[in-house]
């Protein structure tokens, strides 16, 4: 009796130090956690089929407070998470939501299906788009690679596509699903069936607590080959999130809709775009952002190259906390080192939860979603635990 007695005093103890080092850390504040995942959810990317069962298994076992997720492309893709989560995450938005908490399949009210592709738009691809390839010689880039031969296509025959009227998704759901004339129709061109409807920014909000102000806000106005944006919405206890995918800075330039030459410039806009929209109150901006900075290491996880250095530069100087993942953990989110479906010869680290304003102290990031005996996507997720402080309102 004496040694159990013991043992407990010596548990309160180890248990009033643990309380006054967090109080001493922290104070008493509300602390949350918000992850951002790239789930590489398109047949581009290998393993598509087996890697979309599994990955909200993982998601579950995540267990963040908020999930801010990327490529979520496909309606059946987004369904799949939302009914595995639904215990956990009750609440979602996305672009294609029409509501909170509301992703409504229409397709039962018309005779065919909602998937990317009309036949119209299949129509108008073989009478139009394929002559002008023809016209406009592309079929040689075609043959070197989907980027060439998109751009090719974007640079002589811009008129013809708007023109012609040829949905955007429909062009969006061919480029991310090139890998095969078989997963175009699979994905892309359906006449019946249910949640066959492209994403086109591919992003999707989870959430336990639920959501208010929810908004989608397209970065550009026009067409776009790759559709860009940002999801808002206000979480009782959390404040402001921000949940976007920057633009990839692909060295040929696909658009034939936007004013610019270089996906550098389209990236930079962006930035400038989301500091227009959210300024400098307190918020939260979570994704996948593209941009990321030098470090030199022994380490290779943490031996990381730069990917689009002014936007991470315009990034920081409009007060963003880009050092803090570095300074925390600093292991890449896109790896060569470790991640058996990444083919670039590179370590990059490019996702990351950020803070904006005084809100939250105590802030700590760490790489998630990483399992290194079987690869989930071709990005690793990270996590922001976030504790707010007395003085500011998260809301």
């Amino acid at each position: 009796m004496i040694e159990i007695l013991r043992r407990l005093d010596v548990a309160v103890v180890v248990v009033a130090s643990l309380v006054v080092f967090l109080d001493e850390a922290c104070g008493t504040r509300s602390c949350s956690t918000v992850t951002t995942f790239n789930t590489g959810l398109t047949p581009k990317v290998r393993e598509y089929r087996d890697r979309r069962h599994r990955i909200a298994d993982a998601l579950a076992a995540e267990d963040a407070d908020v999930l801010c997720l990327q490529e979520m492309w496909f309606e059946d893709d987004m369904r799949n998470v939302i009914n595995n989560l639904s215990s956990i995450y009750p609440h979602h938005y996305s672009p294609i939501h029409t509501g909170r908490n509301k992703l409504e399949d229409d397709s039962s009210w018309h005779l065919f299906a909602y998937s990317a592709c009309s036949m119209s738009d299949i129509i108008a691809m073989f009478v139009h788009i394929v002559p002008c390839i023809q016209r406009r010689d592309c079929w040689d880039e075609f043959s070197r690679s989907s980027a060439e031969g998109v751009s090719c296509l974007a640079r002589n025959c811009s008129k013809v596509l708007q023109r012609q009227s040829i949905g955007a998704d429909c062009l969006s759901c061919m480029i991310l699903s090139s890998s095969g004339v078989s997963d175009i129709y699979d994905r892309c061109y359906q006449i019946s069936g249910a949640d066959l409807r492209l994403n086109p920014p591919g992003l999707m909000l989870l959430s336990k607590r639920p959501l208010y102000n929810t908004i989608y806000t397209p970065f550009f106005e026009g067409d776009m080959m790759l559709n860009r944006g940002i999801i808002q919405a206000d979480i009782l206890g959390v404040g402001k999130i921000a949940c976007t995918h920057l633009t990839y800075p692909l060295p040929l330039y696909l658009e034939y809709d936007l004013p610019f030459t270089t996906y550098k410039e389209q990236s930079e806009q962006e930035i400038a775009n989301i500091h227009a929209l959210l300024g400098t109150s307190n918020h939260i901006l979570a994704g996948d952002l593209n941009t990321g900075k030098a470090v030199s290491s022994s380490d290779p996880e943490k031996n990381l190259i730069a990917r689009a250095p002014q936007s991470i530069n315009n990034l920081t100087s409009f007060g963003y906390d880009t050092d803090k993942y570095l300074t925390d953990d600093g292991r890449c989110t896109f790896c060569k080192s470790s991640n058996s479906l990444v083919r670039r010869r590179r370590n990059i680290a490019i996702d990351d939860v950020l803070v904006m304003g005084d809100a939250f102290s105590c802030i700590r990031k760490q790489r998630v979603l990483d399992q290194a005996n079987l690869s989930l996507s071709d990005h690793y997720g990270v996590r922001a635990t976030l504790c707010t402080n007395h003085s500011s309102s998260t809301n």
